[in-house]
């Protein structure tokens, strides 16, 4: 579900992961942790923009 779009009582929802989950990617590696939070993080400034919101540059490439 995490990765689009969906609709909850006529309004959009964005799926994302629960924060103890990205915690919890800590005890696998960094590599997994930074994978798990980026993707996080997308789905913020997704959310950002649905909303109109300014999303700035450095804001996007934050975990390039």
């Amino acid at each position: 579900m995490r990765g689009r779009w969906h609709e909850y009582r006529g309004r959009p929802l964005r799926v994302t992961y629960h924060p103890s989950y990205l915690l919890r990617k800590e005890a696998e590696g960094e590599g997994a942790a930074r994978r798990a939070k980026r993707a996080a993080w997308e789905d913020f400034l997704a959310v950002m923009e649905r909303a109109g919101l300014a999303v700035q540059e450095k804001q996007r490439n934050y975990f390039h």
